[in-house]
């Protein structure tokens, strides 16, 4: 099977499906009948399986950008086709591969998250964009998955019930795909990290931080009573002063800091003994794989898809989104666990995410919803 991926964001590895566009355009775990290509306007120039799309538009037309985007994709598909015939044109967004879909049969997509499907519900979401702009991509995610020929690939089952009651589609119309980590990451020795953990220290990341329950942490860990070292990463600066008046007052040795590179994250997860994300939403939660390959115990929300990324092991303590009280107790246990909870259980849910079979397993979703 030949695929061509398009994917906007690459180069740039800020999220989740960055990070998957990269796994899948190292060849090393494809055997010789399955080929992947990429296309994509984030990277400097064409080279090996990744086409460059060269995207830009004039100012007056920013409202327009992703229907701009959706139609130099499609021509740009079309025309590599005729040099590499593609059985599958896969989107890594769904919305920009609506042209596609309606002109190449062999187009599918993926959906990362619900922000289209619940954008009227989004509590923490700016009010301007419950507008125009945000009903036509409800719209046009919607009528994807509802005309797609080919199945819709997502990152959870609790995404995918979502999006089925959203856009009013039966459920079998969904495949899920769970996002996997770097290999670099399940094969840490996690032994050897849980020599060099700091006492007593939890860490947080995210941009979205009030989305991210991040208010119900600041009460929790007061509740605790306790010197607490903090470490907080993602929100903007212009939200410092506010997040430091939280803790005026209390015990918590505060570390707050806006955006860090993944290597910048990934050392800390290793030196943090918990890594909490109390979210009132969240699709699937890679973080939470993450921090679990560098050895932290998880203190997170049993909400969304977190459920399925923590496995439920004895190193994850969930709790009700909302809660201080609830999520104060789960730190506790969590900051006073043994390092046995980190065991053999946990490597074998590793594995299951690692990226070898996560390509393996795109490839078979992709393979089996054609055989059908």
């Amino acid at each position: 099977m030949r695929v061509l991926f398009c994917t906007n964001a690459f180069s740039t590895v800020s999220n989740g499906p960055a990070k998957f566009a990269r796994i899948l355009a190292s060849t090393e775990h494809l055997n010789g009948s399955r080929e992947i290509r990429i296309l994509t306007e984030d990277c400097r120039e064409s080279s090996g399986n990744v086409y460059h799309l060269h995207f830009r538009y004039p100012a007056f037309l920013k409202p327009f950008s992703q229907f701009i985007r959706m139609y130099r994709y499609h021509r740009a598909a079309m025309r590599i086709r005729e040099s590499y015939p593609f059985d599958v044109l896969v989107y890594n967004n769904a919305l920009v591969g609506f042209l596609s879909m309606l002109f190449f049969r062999g187009t599918t997509g993926m959906i990362n998250d619900y922000t289209n499907a619940t954008w009227k519900e989004d509590p923490f979401g700016k009010s301007g964009e419950k507008n125009l702009k945000r009903r036509v991509f409800f719209l046009v995610e919607k009528w994807f998955c509802r005309f797609s020929r080919r199945k819709i690939m997502t990152n959870s089952r609790y995404l995918s019930s979502v999006l089925a009651s959203e856009y009013g589609v039966d459920s079998s119309r969904f495949m899920v795909l769970h996002k996997g980590i770097e290999e670099k990451l399940v094969a840490q020795n996690r032994k050897h990290l849980l020599k060099h953990k700091i006492s007593d220290s939890i860490l947080f990341v995210k941009t979205n931080y009030l989305l991210a329950g991040f208010p119900d942490l600041a009460a929790a860990v007061k509740l605790l009573d306790k010197k607490i070292r903090l470490t907080v990463i993602g929100p903007a600066e212009s939200s410092h002063d506010s997040i430091r008046e939280m803790f005026r007052g209390s015990k918590v040795m505060l570390d707050l800091r806006a955006h860090q590179n993944q290597d910048e994250v990934f050392e800390l997860m290793k030196s943090h003994r918990v890594f909490c994300l109390p979210s009132y939403k969240e699709a699937f939660g890679v973080a939470v794989l993450e921090a679990l390959s560098c050895a932290c115990r998880v203190v997170a929300s049993q909400t969304g898809g977190i459920p399925e990324a923590s496995g439920n092991g004895p190193w994850a303590y969930l709790c009700s989104p909302g809660n201080p009280e609830e999520l104060a107790s789960c730190l506790g246990q969590a900051l006073s666990s043994s390092d046995e909870v980190i065991n053999e259980k946990l490597e074998e849910h590793l594995q299951n995410f690692a990226e070898n079979k996560l390509v393996n397993r795109f490839f078979e979703l992709l393979e089996s919803d054609e055989s059908k």
